[in-house]
C-alpha cells in the first residue's frame, strides 16, 4: 500500500508537470496560439490547466495500475485518478509563486503590482487611517 501511495504522489508531481510544461512551455507556444482561436472542445480542454490536468491523470493512472497491480483495480482507478488530480492541482496551488517557471516577465510585474496593493504603506499606517 505504501509502494502505491508513493507511486501516485509521484505521478501526481509528474501531471502536474506535464500541465505546466505544455502551459508555459515555449515549444508548444504555437500550438497553443492556434488553439485559443479555434472553438470547440479539444481547444477549450488544451486551453484550461485545471480540465487538461484530468486527462493527463486519466494516462497517469493507467500508468500507476500498470506499475503496481493491485487486486479490485475498477475501484480502485477512479480513486488514483481523482487523487492524481487533486494533488496536482494542490502543488500547483502552492506553488504557483515559486514553482512557475519559466518566468514571464509581464506576469512577474503583475504579482509584484498585486503584492505592493496588498501591504499596508510603510508609515505603519494603512489607507484608512
Amino acid at each position: 500500500m505504501q509502494e502505491l501511495i508513493l507511486i501516485t504522489t509521484l505521478a501526481a508531481g509528474a501531471n502536474w508537470q506535464m500541465v505546466e510544461t505544455f502551459h508555459h512551455g515555449s515549444i508548444f507556444e504555437k500550438f497553443r496560439a492556434q488553439m485559443e482561436v479555434r472553438e470547440g472542445f479539444i481547444p477549450e480542454l488544451l486551453s484550461c490547466p485545471f480540465c487538461l490536468s484530468h486527462w493527463t491523470a486519466a494516462g497517469f493512472t493507467a500508468l500507476v495500475l500498470a506499475c503496481h497491480p493491485v487486486e479490485g483495480w475498477m475501484y480502485l482507478a477512479p480513486i488514483i485518478w481523482l487523487t492524481i488530480v487533486r494533488m496536482s492541482n494542490v502543488m500547483n496551488d502552492v506553488g504557483h509563486r515559486f514553482c512557475r517557471s519559466p518566468k514571464n516577465p509581464v506576469i512577474e510585474e503583475e504579482l509584484a503590482a498585486l503584492d505592493d496593493i496588498g501591504q499596508p504603506e510603510e508609515n505603519g499606517r494603512d489607507e484608512k487611517s
